[in-house]
């Protein structure tokens, strides 16, 4: 999710606007780790642990744990 730019907000409103209530509160935020990872053919855990994508797919699968195993 790239919050300066104009389309993802958008599409944001629209999903809440479309999905009121079932949307995740964690937005994955776009970083050079996440894109170089896949090449390097790790997760973002095991290439770069301490960067912001690795926060966002942690904050995520927190998430997704609450939701729908709590």
């Amino acid at each position: 999710f790239q919050n300066r730019r104009r389309l993802p907000k958008e599409v944001l409103r629209k999903l809440q606007m479309y999905f009121p209530k079932k949307l995740m509160k964690t937005r994955i935020r776009e970083v050079a780790a996440l894109a170089e990872c896949p090449t390097a053919g790790k997760t973002i855990f095991d290439y770069h642990r301490n960067s912001i994508g690795a926060d966002d797919y942690y904050s995520l699968a927190k998430d997704v744990h609450y939701n729908y195993v709590m």
